[in-house]
C-alpha cells in the first residue's frame, strides 16, 4: 500500500515539476529575507491633522510636513531591483540597530525616539513662544544594554538606584563611581507594569566604571494651552521633530511661518531648541520635490549633504540650513 502511495505521489511530482518549481522561485524571490533593507524616498507628514490646542484641531495655513524615509523588505528580487534603481539603497541591518540587537527591539528603540521627540518639541516650542510647559514626570527607559552580570532588561524604567531616585543618565553615573569594580548594585525597575528590584555588577572600561546601560529620557509634558500631537503607531525615530516644534509654535502664537506654502523639512529638536543631524537626507529631499514642497528645512549639519543630492538631480527648491528652532521661525517670517 505504501509502494501504490508513493508512486503516486511521485507522479504527481513528475507532472508538476514545473510549476513546484516556479512557485518555489517565485518564494525565494519575493519572499525569502536577506541581512538587508532598502531605503527608499519617502513622503511627508502633514502635521496640521496631528495637532489639536485645547481639543480643538488648529488650522495652518498651507502645510508644516516632516519628511521621512520609506524602508522596504530587501528580499532576493528587491535587492536585484535596487542596483537598477538610483534612489533605492540596499543598507545592511546591522547598519541601523546596535550589536546583538533585533531588529524587533530596535524598531521599539525607534518608537521611545519618537516619544521623546514629541516632548522635546511641546518644550521647545512653548519656550520659544513665552508659554508656560512643565516637566510632570519622566520615564527613564533602557535602550541599550552592555552584555555582562546583569538582571536589567531592554526597556526596562529606571525608577531608583541604590534607594536613590534618577533624574538622568548622570545621576545613575554618579551613583555608580562610589562603587568598586565587582560590587552590585541595587535598582528598582518598572517591567511589565510591575516595580521589581535588581541587581547590576559594575565594571569598568576605558578607566570608567559602568553598568553598560544608555537610556531614552521621555517626558511628560503639561501646557497651557494643552497641545496633543499624535503619532501613529508605525511611524518612530527622532528625525521629525524640528517640524513638530514648529508646527505647535504656529498653533499657539500669532505667526503663520507656511503663509500658504508648503514647507516639510527634517531634524532632531532638544528641549532647548537646539536642532540636530538626520540620516536619509536624500530620501527626503527626493520626497519633498516629488511632493511639491516649496522650501526644505535640513540641519546645518546636513546642509552641504542635502545641496549635493539637489545638485545631482537639478532639483530647483530652496533649502534652508537651521540649527536651532529659533533661527528656523526667523527663516521663515523672512521669506
Amino acid at each position: 500500500m505504501t509502494n501504490k502511495y508513493y508512486a503516486k505521489l511521485k507522479k504527481i511530482i513528475q507532472e508538476n515539476l514545473g510549476y513546484i518549481i516556479f512557485t518555489l522561485g517565485i518564494i525565494t524571490l519575493f519572499w525569502i529575507d536577506t541581512p538587508y533593507v532598502i531605503y527608499t524616498p519617502g513622503s511627508f507628514i502633514d502635521l496640521s491633522d496631528r495637532i489639536t490646542v485645547d481639543n480643538t484641531k488648529e488650522e495652518i495655513n498651507g502645510t508644516l510636513g516632516m519628511a521621512y524615509v520609506s524602508v522596504v523588505k530587501a528580499s532576493p528580487f528587491f535587492v536585484g531591483l535596487s542596483y537598477l534603481n538610483k534612489n533605492w539603497d540596499l543598507v545592511s541591518k546591522d547598519q541601523i540597530k546596535y550589536d546583538d540587537e533585533s531588529i524587533k527591539d530596535a524598531n521599539e528603540r525607534e518608537k521611545l525616539s519618537m516619544e521623546e521627540s514629541i516632548s522635546n518639541a511641546k518644550l521647545a516650542a512653548f519656550k520659544e513662544a513665552g508659554k508656560p510647559s512643565t516637566i510632570t514626570n519622566t520615564r527613564h527607559v533602557i535602550t541599550y544594554l552592555d552584555s555582562g552580570d546583569t538582571e536589567l532588561k531592554l526597556f526596562d524604567e529606571i525608577k531608583r538606584v541604590e534607594g536613590k531616585d534618577i533624574s538622568d543618565i548622570e545621576s545613575i553615573k554618579k551613583i555608580v563611581a562610589t562603587k568598586e569594580v565587582g560590587d552590585y548594585l541595587t535598582l528598582e525597575v518598572v517591567r511589565k507594569d510591575n516595580l521589581i528590584s535588581v541587581k547590576s555588577v559594575v565594571y569598568e572600561e576605558d578607566g570608567r566604571k559602568l553598568i553598560g546601560v544608555s537610556l531614552t529620557n521621555v517626558n511628560e509634558v503639561t501646557t497651557e494651552p494643552q497641545i496633543k500631537l499624535q503619532a501613529k503607531t508605525n511611524e518612530s525615530g527622532p528625525s521629525g521633530g524640528l517640524m513638530m516644534s514648529l508646527s505647535i509654535y504656529d498653533a499657539i502664537s500669532p505667526l503663520d511661518l507656511a503663509k500658504g506654502r508648503k514647507i516639510i523639512g527634517t531634524g532632531t529638536i532638544a528641549p532647548d531648541g537646539t536642532v540636530g543631524a538626520i540620516g536619509g537626507v536624500k530620501y527626503k529631499l527626493i520626497g519633498a520635490v516629488k511632493n511639491k514642497a516649496d522650501i526644505f528645512l535640513v540641519p546645518k549639519d546636513n546642509y552641504e549633504e542635502a545641496k549635493e543630492v539637489a545638485k545631482d538631480y537639478k532639483f530647483n527648491i530652496k533649502i534652508i540650513s537651521v540649527s536651532s528652532l529659533k533661527e528656523a521661525i526667523k527663516e521663515l517670517e523672512s521669506e
